[in-house]
């Protein structure tokens, strides 16, 4: 446990940093190009996304559960992973630069992103590699070389970013360089450390890449179909919102590339926890151990969702000098607790082996999203989208939690893992509220105003939990 702690604080205090300053390479980026040029980039992501997943094949979870398990160590391992994926990065790689114009011109309809797209194409076996490497890293607890690893490629993407601006450089090809740049560097700053350490020479048992392929097949294949319906609603989206209102891809940046990264960045804790998670699990072989991360997911996410429910403007003010921003933050607050919950349980599910269930639930989610896309949308437009959101997070959190709990075999507290935390949240926000009107606005600069009301809404939260948990316990 104290070895689970000490990862996990490591790995959330780096993911903490490299989200911060990849929330400052989005602010950056945003001024550049706009909240219509950030449709464009969160489109030229998304098939950048589906080309790295096509990659790299599920790899990583394999080396991170067989490392974690404790079968097979090392070289080896990391080596053999590497020799299966490498040519076929180097391929699709090589796709993708091919195929780049006609992908720009034809799908996303925006040639200005047949160059990031050539440019981002290098970079693909490069982050293959830095997976391996930092997988290995991850399943044998040391999580502090990837944490490095990451807060040097997001500090050189900056820098890079930065630089080429100045150039007079176009932002999305700065921003491609950068992120290509940043992976390659990233690559070798990682494999060197890995090939100066040593690794641990561990001895190969046979059928090590059998072993592998067990894994990293139903997972690929469940990647190939999720990062391929993701980047066909993504392509889809602005075309289909874009019946619906004359500003559609502006809509569809400001939701995708400013929103969402807002509603997501708190969650480096859990995601750190759910990352350390997966290996522990993995090595017991038996998921009742999860009941206090889950715990303790659904207390945070409740607070973290309701800093974004009573704080919205004053965010998206703060960081994008934007109120429309702040307005769609309050929208989706709800939706903080199921996602982080569905995150950590994913973690806890893959540890155990059933990543086929999670193949067939997460494809069957984003089918129906495509759908919304696809007949509602045109109709209703964002206001479907999110509806649908809400939707599918709730339907597949519950059902992956109902998996849980019949395997794990562990009793699902209501009142104390969310009631109590919702009433404590809702307590604690108006008291905020309350204090900062009173004796802030006005007063003070919004930032500090912000900061100081988020303090007093975690402190009362926290010591309302703590009551509470006397209370329950005594």
């Amino acid at each position: 446990m104290n070895k689970i702690l000490k990862s996990t604080f490591i790995l959330f205090i780096g993911t903490l940093v490299v989200k911060s300053i990849g929330m400052y390479f989005r602010s950056t980026l945003s001024v550049s190009l706009g909240s219509e040029g950030m449709g464009i980039y969160e489109m030229i992501f998304s098939v950048y996304l589906l080309i790295v997943t096509l990659a790299y094949s599920g790899v990583n979870i394999a080396v991170v559960r067989l490392s974690g398990e404790g079968k097979i160590y090392g070289r080896s391992l990391v080596f053999t992973a590497q020799r299966l994926i490498v040519p076929l990065s180097v391929a699709v790689g090589g796709v993708l630069f091919a195929v780049a114009p006609f992908v720009a011109e034809t799908l996303l309809k925006a040639q200005a992103a047949t160059a990031p797209l050539k440019i981002l194409s290098f970079s693909v076996p490069f982050m293959s590699l830095s997976i391996c490497f930092s997988s290995w890293y991850i399943g044998q607890g040391n999580t502090a070389v990837p944490v490095l690893c990451q807060i040097a490629e997001q500090t050189l993407r900056i820098i890079i970013l930065k630089t080429m601006l100045k150039m007079g450089a176009l932002p999305l090809v700065a921003c491609a360089w950068a992120m290509s740049m940043g992976e390659v560097l990233s690559c070798i700053f990682i494999g060197a450390v890995f090939l100066r350490s040593g690794g641990r020479r561990g001895r190969v048992k046979r059928g090590i890449v059998p072993k592998i392929l067990e894994i990293c097949v139903p997972v690929g294949l469940g990647n190939y179909l999720s990062s391929g319906i993701g980047t066909a609603e993504n392509i889809l989206f602005p075309r289909m919102l874009s019946r619906h209102s004359d500003n559609a891809l502006s809509q569809y940046g400001m939701l995708s590339g400013m929103v969402m990264p807002m509603i997501t960045f708190p969650s480096a804790l859990l995601t750190s926890l759910s990352t350390v998670l997966m290996p522990s699990v993995a090595k017991s072989g038996d998921g009742r151990e999860v009941k206090p991360y889950l715990d303790f997911t659904l207390k945070a996410s409740v607070l973290i969702a309701s800093i974004f429910l009573f704080f919205p403007y004053r965010l998206g003010s703060a960081i994008y000098s934007s109120v429309r921003v702040g307005q769609y933050v309050g929208r989706l607050s709800f939706i903080v607790p199921l996602m982080y919950t569905e995150s950590i349980i994913s973690s806890a599910l893959n540890g155990l082996g059933k990543q086929r269930f999670l193949v067939i639930i997460n494809s069957a989610e984003q089918v129906a999203m495509l759908f919304v896309i696809l007949f509602l949308v045109p109709k209703w437009g964002l206001t479907a989208y999110i509806g649908a959101m809400f939707a599918g997070a709730g339907i597949t959190c519950f059902i992956k939690l109902c998996v849980m709990l019949k395997i794990s075999d562990f009793s699902f507290d209501i009142a104390g893992m969310l009631v109590i935390p919702v009433l404590c949240a809702a307590f604690s926000g108006i008291t905020a509220k309350a204090v900062c009107a009173h004796f802030l606005w006005g007063r003070v600069s919004l930032v500090l105003d912000l900061v100081i009301g988020i303090i007093i809404h975690a402190t009362v939260y926290l010591i309302l939990m703590k009551i509470f948990n006397k209370k329950r316990t005594s």
